[in-house]
């Protein structure tokens, strides 16, 4: 388990790119491309031994699909990623998918209300 120092950093980090994200949008848009950013957001939700940090993570990742851009492309990738690991990654971590649900249950209800 890691300690309390190490989730607060963590968690600002996860506020800090949030709003670096909020301040140049096109960065969330080069990043979504690239595999690894794809496999981080994955991993905080699903790998992460930290509820702190996965739901940190959970309620930046859903400012970002919703907040840092225009339009809808950043909510679909977000979407479409949490759904392409459902059957596979979130089953075989059910025991820490909780905030992985919450994002994805927060995102499809955003995208049907806008």
């Amino acid at each position: 388990e890691p300690d309390s120092e190490d989730e607060q950093v963590c968690c600002e980090a996860l506020e800090v790119m949030t709003l670096c994200f909020a301040l140049i949008p096109t960065a969330l848009d080069a990043l979504s491309k690239e595999k690894a950013w794809q496999t981080f957001i994955i991993d905080l939700l699903l790998h992460c031994h930290s509820k702190t940090v996965r739901q940190m993570a959970q309620e930046q990742f859903f400012l970002m699909a919703t907040r840092c851009c225009m339009g809808q492309r950043p909510l679909l990738f977000f979407i479409t990623l949490l759904f392409t690991v459902l059957r596979s990654t979130a089953r075989e971590r059910a025991k820490h998918s909780g905030d992985y649900f919450t994002l994805l249950r927060h995102l499809l209800n955003y995208a049907y209300n806008s």
